[in-house]
């Protein structure tokens, strides 16, 4: 509906920071980000992420489909750069660890299903606080830049967001 009925322009509007699937599983080191690789906006979270102690990796998963999935998509499909990316286990750590055992079991058992509630003797948010934290700074560094993130060259959404950004500036050229 948004993305239809804006309330700021979107060749106005920087990017969109999606915040889903927080786990509460530990202080993770490493964030997936689904989507990786395919925009200015990516490179500039791995640059926020690598400054709170963090690394980003891509989606291990992308048959899933969590990016065309994601509450950020309808943004990605109208050309804004988004970015969604979450804290978890290192990918090398071993399947049967702990800290991919609690998360199998959330995502199987808990994730978007009726007793997915908080449970503050299980639940660590200490990976949650991290996320939030790199989400913040992205935002902070977005707000106080002048640089309006794009698609990199060739992907599916480029023209999408040039397009819309040619459109913004005669927009404004019009209005003064």
């Amino acid at each position: 509906y948004y993305t239809r009925h804006p309330v700021c322009p979107l060749a106005q509007t920087v990017a969109a920071l999606n915040l889903d699937a927080l786990f509460p599983f530990g202080n993770w080191t490493w964030m997936t980000s689904v989507g990786a690789g395919l925009s200015d906006l990516e490179d500039l979270l791995v640059d926020v992420a690598a400054d709170a102690g963090r690394r980003v990796q891509p989606d291990s998963s992308p048959e899933v489909g969590a990016f065309y999935r994601g509450d950020s998509y309808p943004f990605i499909k109208a050309g804004v750069p988004a970015v969604f990316a979450v804290g978890n286990p290192a990918p090398d750590e071993p399947e049967d660890s702990p800290a991919n055992q609690r998360m199998n079991a959330y995502v199987r058992d808990g994730y978007h299903r009726p007793n997915d509630e908080y449970d503050p003797a299980s639940w660590d948010l200490r990976g949650v606080e991290g996320d939030v934290r790199v989400y913040f700074e992205l935002g902070r560094r977005l707000a106080e830049g002048r640089e309006f993130p794009n698609w990199h060259p060739g992907t599916e959404f480029r023209d999408a967001r040039d397009a819309q950004r040619d459109a913004g500036r005669h927009e404004r050229s019009t209005l003064r």
